[in-house]
């Protein structure tokens, strides 16, 4: 059921370690390749499986 789980911008920050100014960057620069989904007139979420998977395959290229 994680797959579904939707997690805000703060929370997806604090997992990354980042700003939300720079995580807001990431988005618009296509670093970050996760998918804004709308749960509110003014507030977006976002997969938390999307934010496991880039953290593991950021794992994987550095070992690599």
């Amino acid at each position: 059921m994680d797959n579904l789980k939707l997690i805000s911008a703060r929370e997806t920050c604090a997992i990354l370690n980042c700003s939300k100014a720079t995580f807001y960057r990431w988005l618009r620069e296509g670093v970050l390749p996760f998918n804004k989904i709308k749960i509110g007139q003014h507030k977006v979420g976002f997969l938390y499986s999307d934010v496991v998977d880039y953290i593991e395959n950021q794992i994987v290229e550095e070992v690599v």
